[in-house]
């Protein structure tokens, strides 16, 4: 059947799985000093008067890094005109290292895109969740088989290495306790006789019990 979300192969089988979201390019604003917001047709003369969207609630935000193609066009929605646009991206791609010391709070805006299907039943939808952590747990431990390989191998290398030094160190407590379990069992067992042969009255052990 047609799937239409992304799929990986196992064993000749197209699985599909949930793809993650694909991130645009972030950008960073502040949001503490506030931004300093004016008018629509006025051309801003500082980093702090380049601000954000109303449409997403950053407007209060101004920017530290150079603006994307969707704060442009978010402006051009707004209303601004090309003059103020292009004195805002200028503005935005000349700020200093000592103006971004001035901000207190930064904040990240970025876009995230993901693909699913509208139209696919709860089962499905659960299946591709799933199906889509595996994909990435696997593509991940893939990327990155030398690691996980080193670490495995180095790791139990030196868990066993340690052991083996343990061990001539905790034979002679082991043994000692053991053989004091032992001598515990046959006490125990002594007395039970010491009760069915009628030695003992069973006193001492109703006072500890």
């Amino acid at each position: 059947w047609y799937v239409p979300l992304p799929t990986f192969h196992i064993a000749g089988r197209c699985i599909p799985f949930d793809p993650p979201p694909a991130f645009s390019n972030a950008v960073q604003m502040c949001a503490s000093p506030r931004c300093t917001r004016r008018g629509l047709g006025n051309v801003p003369t500082t980093p702090e008067e380049v601000c954000g969207l109303k449409s997403d609630s950053t407007d209060n935000f101004w920017l530290l890094t150079e603006a994307d193609d969707m704060l442009v066009d978010g402006w051009r929605r707004e209303g601004a005109d090309d003059r103020v646009i292009k004195e805002r991206v200028s503005l935005s791609k000349s700020i200093s290292k000592d103006q971004k010391k001035e901000c207190q709070v930064k904040v990240i805006r970025d876009t995230r895109v993901q693909t699913e299907s509208a139209n696919e039943r709860i089962t499905y939808k659960i299946i591709t969740k799933y199906t889509g952590r595996l994909f990435l747990w696997g593509t991940s431990v893939y990327q990155h088989q030398v690691v996980v390989l080193g670490f495995g191998i180095a790791g139990s290398l030196g868990m066993s290495f340690l052991l083996i030094m343990m061990f001539s160190h905790c034979v002679e407590f082991v043994i000692s306790l053991l053989v004091l379990m032992f001598f515990a069992v046959l006490i125990c067992t002594d007395y039970v006789l010491f009760l069915q042969a009628g030695i003992a009255t069973g006193r001492t052990a109703r006072l500890i019990i």
